[in-house]
């Protein structure tokens, strides 16, 4: 019975096709049974089931990657609006240009900020749930900088953009590469 266990478990091991799989299948406290189980399941597979699993996992990794882009594009966008709408802030705010340049240091530290609190973040929670929000925030933002006429809340949402823009950063990095 030893020796029939043995061979099984070999055997097993010789038509796993992924042993990552199996080691983390056993670390999580998986029997030899549920790797049976899954080796049956991935030898009874066809190979146009393979195929349009990998169909769609390419679909799906290319929407993604289109997605990412799209959120990086908003940060790059972000970054060189604001420097082309600063006399517009300026006159909003009742200040020179010169006067209110200090917005681009809230907006500096904002974004070390952002960059510190990112890697917390994104070991906390999945990817897309953490960009999500700060995506909207981003908007919220956006939005609040045509309406304000106060220095001290303008500094402050070019503090909240850069925050916002480095997490948004750092996720597409990270979520580009588990692609």
């Amino acid at each position: 019975n030893c020796e029939s266990h043995t061979s099984f478990t070999a055997l097993l091991q010789e038509n796993m096709s992924d042993s990552d799989e199996r080691d983390s299948l056993l670390a999580a406290g998986g029997t030899t049974r549920q790797l049976a189980q899954q080796d049956i399941m991935a030898a009874t597979r066809t190979p146009e089931d393979s195929d349009n699993e990998d169909e769609e996992r390419q679909k799906t990794k290319l929407g993604l990657s289109i997605v990412y882009l799209l959120a990086m594009s908003v940060c790059g966008l972000i970054l060189v609006s604001l420097g082309a709408t600063l006399t517009y802030l300026a006159n909003r705010v009742g200040k020179t240009t010169t006067e209110i340049g200090t917005v681009f240091l809230a907006r500096g530290v904002g974004a070390v900020s952002g960059a510190i609190v990112s890697s917390k973040l994104y070991k906390l929670y999945k990817g897309n749930n953490i960009m999500i929000p700060n995506l909207l925030i981003l908007c919220a933002c956006l939005i609040g900088l045509l309406f304000n006429e106060n220095v001290v809340i303008l500094h402050a949402l070019f503090f909240l953009l850069g925050i916002c823009t480095a997490i948004v950063d750092t996720g597409v990095q990270i979520q580009c590469r588990k692609l």
